[in-house]
């Protein structure tokens, strides 16, 4: 983990950033805290029911509803400051896309993170990966034991994919050896056996298209 005088970020919004790994990924602090419910940014920003306030704000939605939050994040903390807290960003990965395009959008989620940290607002690291190539950079920026957020939804629309979501899953407990996993959309059975072999506690949130049809999907 390494300090430096300068960021990415020209805008000034981050003003302390540690930078991990040989990709110098932005290291975020992941609160402790399990949330009690969970509510999209697309979703969240048009709220002004109470309730929803109680809840954490996640990116599990189309990146076209958050791009603005990367454009122009001030633009939006006081209403992030209203909920319980926020998840990074979980910017598209995709195998296809081309390799900087992939880690760049680790890295914006990072730096968003930072952002969110020095805000004072809770954060959950959400980690994201979509091929062997990208977990040589997706762990970074990630405190070991530290409560994490994964996404599983579309993520097992054949075996591949599933294997895919299985080897990323089991990585990320060897390598980060989280506290806590926090999952919008259901584990596998492969997965919950990874987190009872490493005695990692989990928990699932049922997205509102799940809920629609009955279940965790």
């Amino acid at each position: 983990m390494i300090n430096k005088k300068f960021s990415f970020d020209k805008s000034g919004l981050n003003q302390n950033p540690i930078f991990c790994g040989k990709y110098d990924m932005p290291y975020v602090e992941s609160s402790d805290e399990i949330p009690e419910d969970v509510i999209t940014f697309e979703k969240a920003i048009k709220t002004k029911n109470e309730e929803d306030y109680r809840k954490w704000i996640v990116f599990y939605c189309d990146d076209s509803e958050f791009e603005r939050l990367w454009n122009a994040p001030n633009r939006y903390l006081e209403k992030l400051k209203k909920f319980e807290g926020v998840v990074t960003p979980d910017f598209s990965m995709y195998g296809d896309m081309p390799y900087p395009v992939k880690m760049m959008n680790v890295y914006r989620s990072r730096w968003l993170g930072v952002w969110l940290n020095e805000n004072n607002i809770k954060t959950i690291v959400n980690v994201r990966w979509c091929d062997e190539e990208s977990f040589d950079y997706v762990f970074d920026g990630i405190e070991e034991q530290s409560n994490i957020f994964i996404g599983t939804l579309g993520c097992r629309r054949n075996n591949r994919d599933r294997q895919l979501l299985e080897t990323g899953f089991e990585k990320v407990c060897t390598i980060v050896k989280p506290k806590f996993i926090l999952s919008y959309g259901s584990l596998t059975p492969n997965m919950k056996s990874v987190c009872i072999k490493n005695s990692i506690p989990y928990k699932e949130y049922m997205p509102q298209i799940s809920k629609v049809f009955g279940g965790v999907k």
